[in-house]
Parts: structure tokens; sequence; C-alpha cells
């Protein structure tokens, strides 16, 4: 099978990136032929003729002119898929003719499935593109139902349509070589790990009124970093920073700011405990959570909301713990759970892990491929 994939740049950066290159390492594990079409034509990509995902909902008037650049690109390839792994790329769809749009697989993430119907700029092109391509992979329960209801409320007969054209499958990651938990010195500085940038949707503050609250009941010493994207200017950073030094906590949050992926690496090694209490909105929401499934595979337990996608990437009592992230005392009896008692165990996190194994994901993928080639010639 030849899949001609449109995604961010193969840099493993965001979630969008990571599950492109997942899926891409999948299919060609399992012989399939994959091309890449990305922003700057970096790691696997062979085609750097398409702006930066958010740069089709900034400039709309690139819409067109890259939609016709990709379908030469599409008519030379003649893919027998056409997997858009981010949403804004499907803005190009409507643009397409019907001999492409029929190719089209849209993974749906997210906010941003939902993001173009709240917007009455984008929101014709959206049910456009919603009403033509004929096969949808959520990547969470969470999503699917987030995504429809919305359509729900604006046109019910394209919300009955996705819903009957999307099949389920969860993130999968390319597995570490190293899968087994670094041992830990008892009495040692416990290490707790955030990984999503500092901006509210990935409860940055959460995780540090949680901390603020395990440490009034516990006498284990620790530290929290903070590891993702941080613009200083932003109001929510500066509000940050001031909270942690109102809690008097600036000798125990660390915020590392975007770091190598070898640092990252070393980051999820070296913690003890994974905390990511990201906040749920209508219009703003988890799609799954990689970063849970990479935490497990280092053995390293996870502590995440009992809403969103996210909550759907960690088994409880198993990988970890749902937390209402608006509970630091929730959280905090969580952290009891894992620091104090070790109640989790980290093999099973790593069992749990294995089960999300990239490899494994793609043959999923592989079926939904297969079927929605079997039904579109049917159809024919």
């Amino acid at each position: 099978m030849k899949v001609l994939m449109l995604s961010p740049t193969l840099d493993g950066k965001n979630g969008w990136s990571s599950n492109a290159m997942n899926i891409a390492h999948g299919l060609r594990e399992r012989s399939h032929e994959v091309i890449s079409v990305t922003p700057t034509g970096t790691g696997e990509g062979d085609y750097p003729v398409i702006p930066r995902d958010m740069d089709f909902y900034s400039k709309p008037w690139l819409v067109p002119i890259i939609a016709w650049r990709v379908a030469s690109i599409i008519r030379k390839e003649r893919p027998d898929i056409v997997h858009l792994i981010a949403e804004p790329y499907a803005l190009m769809v409507p643009f397409w003719p019907k001999g492409i749009a029929k190719k089209v697989v849209l993974t749906i993430n997210g906010t941003y499935a939902i993001f173009p119907l709240n917007k009455p700029f984008f929101r014709r092109l959206a049910l456009a593109y919603y009403r033509r391509i004929q096969c949808f992979i959520p990547i969470s329960n969470y999503a699917r139902t987030a995504v429809v209801a919305r359509l729900q409320e604006i046109d019910p007969a394209v919300a009955e349509h996705v819903d009957a054209h999307a099949t389920l499958v969860h993130i999968g990651i390319k597995l570490p070589k190293k899968m087994q938990a670094n041992p830990k010195e008892s009495g040692s500085t416990k290490h707790i790990l955030h990984v999503g940038g500092v901006k509210h949707r990935k409860g940055v503050l959460e995780a540090i009124e949680g901390c603020a609250a395990y440490k009034a009941r516990s006498r284990t010493p620790f530290v929290l970093t903070i590891v993702g994207h941080i613009a200083e200017e932003s109001a929510y950073v500066q509000r940050t920073k001031r909270r942690i030094e109102e809690l008097g906590m600036t000798d125990q949050v660390r915020i590392a700011g975007s770091v190598s992926a070898e640092e990252l690496d070393r980051c999820y090694s070296e913690a003890d405990v994974f905390l990511l209490p990201v906040n749920t909105e209508p219009a703003y929401f988890e799609g799954f959570g990689i970063v849970y499934i990479e935490a497990n595979a280092r053995g390293v337990p996870c502590i995440g909301p009992m809403t969103s996608g996210a909550a759907e990437a960690i088994k409880e009592d198993v990988s970890g713990y749902h937390v209402d992230p608006a509970n630091p005392e929730l959280i905090a009896e969580s952290l009891v759970k894992i620091l104090d008692k070790n109640l989790i165990d980290p093999e099973k996190c790593i069992a749990w892990a294995k089960t999300h194994d990239t490899v494994t994901r793609t043959a999923e993928i592989e079926a939904v491929y297969e079927q929605f080639l079997q039904s579109s010639a049917h159809a024919a």
C-alpha cells in the first residue's frame, strides 16, 4: 500500500509530529510505502511544499494555493491513501477534485477538530470537508464524541456522517530500546515530571498546587520539573512564577523550558512520577496524551485528569491515577500513593505501554485503510 501523509515537520516536538513519525515508522515496518509532505521536508519529508499547520488558519488565502500544489503531488505519486495527520490540512479538501478527496483519511486529534467550527470564517470550509471525507480516525473516544456533539449543534446530517465513518485507534509510540525502570535510591529526592509547556490547558498551576498540598502532608523531598515551551511575556507564565514564590516552592519547582530529545529522555528516566493534570474545556481539550505512554514506557507511573482523551491514556491503579485537576488534595493523595507507598508497579506501567506499541497500533490503522479502500471500491 502507498500512503501519502501530510503532517507537521517530523521533529517530534509536538503531538501531531510525534504521531506522524510513529505512524510512518509503523507503516514502513509493515512494508508499506510512505510519502511525507511536510512544511520543511526535514526528517522523513520528501516534499517541503506546505506551510506550518497553523498558517492555514492565520493565512487562509494560502489554502487554495497549497491545495493545488498538493493535488499535483498526489496526481504524480498516485497513492492509495492520503492521510491528513493534523486537522488544519483538511481545509484543502474542499478544493480537491473528487478523485483525490475520496482517498482522504483524517485523524481527529482534539481541539483543532472543533476550532474551525467555532470560527464563522472557517465553518463553511470545515463542514464541507467533514461532508467529503469518508474515513476518520479519532485518537480517543472523547475526541470522537466531542466533535460529533459540536457538529450535531450545527448540522446533524454531517454529525451522523462523521460518526458513521469514524474508527477509534489510540495513539502508539515507538517503544524505547531500554524498557526498564531505573533503580531509585531509598530516601533520595523524588523527581516529579510535567511535560507540555507552561500554559493553562496543560494544568501547570494545578500541578504546582497539587505538589504544594503533597509537601504539606509528606516529608519526602521532591523536585517538580516542568518541560515544554514557555512564553515569558504571557500573563499565565508570570502568574505561575508568582504562585511558585507565594507557595515558597522556588527550590522545588524548576521550569526547564524546551529541551532536546536527549534531555527529555533523561528527564523521563530520572522521573519517579509523571504529573500532567490537563484542563478540559468544551473547545480546548487533550485528544489523548502520548506523553503518558512515553512515561509509562520507562516504568514511570502517571497522574492525569478524569476527563478528556487523556483519561484513556492512563489505566487506573495499573499505570497511574486519574484526578480532578482542580482538586490539589486529590493530586497530593495520588502522589502519596506513588512516591510514599509505592502502590504502582513500574513493570505494570511498562506492560501497559507495550500495548501501545506503534507497530501494533499501525496494524489497526492498516485495517482501517483496507476497509476504507474496499468500501470505496464497492461504492465505485
